[in-house]
C-alpha cells in the first residue's frame, strides 16, 4: 500500500527505541542481561550500594558521599531554594484557608443496615 511510503525516519526511530525498551523491560523482569537492560542494571546496582552504604556507619565511597550528607543534614540543601521562596511570600499575603467542618457520614442519612444512621430514638 502507498502509505508504507510514507514512513520517515522518525517513525522508524520511534518503533525502534519502543521495541528496545520492551527489550530492555523484559530482560530485567527475568534477570537476563542484554546490551537494552545493561544500564539499567547498573543504575539498579549503584541503588542498591548506596542503600546499604547508607545504612553502614563504617563504610562508604565517594559517589555515595552526597547522599549520606544529604540524609545526614537536608536542610543544608534546602538552602538553596529559600531565598526564592521567601521573596515570594514577602510580596504575596497569605490567604487564611477558611475552615471545613467534619461532616459525620451517618448524621441524618441511612447507615449500612438500612436504619436511620446516628439518630437513634
Amino acid at each position: 500500500s502507498p502509505a508504507v511510503l510514507d514512513i520517515d525516519d522518525a517513525y522508524l526511530s520511534g518503533m525502534f527505541h519502543m521495541a528496545l525498551s520492551k527489550i530492555a523491560a523484559i530482560s530485567l523482569q527475568i534477570g537476563y542481561p542484554t546490551q537494552a537492560s545493561l544500564s539499567h542494571s547498573i543504575g539498579n546496582a549503584f541503588r542498591a550500594l548506596v542503600a546499604v552504604t547508607v545504612n553502614c556507619d563504617n563504610y562508604t565511597f565517594e559517589k555515595a558521599e552526597p547522599f549520606k550528607a544529604f540524609l545526614a543534614n537536608p536542610a543544608a540543601f534546602a538552602v538553596a531554594a529559600a531565598p526564592a521562596a521567601t521573596g515570594a511570600a514577602a510580596a504575596a499575603p497569605v490567604a487564611e484557608k477558611p475552615k471545613e467542618e467534619e461532616v459525620d457520614a451517618l448524621d441524618g442519612g441511612m447507615d449500612m443496615f438500612g436504619g436511620g444512621g446516628a439518630k437513634t430514638g
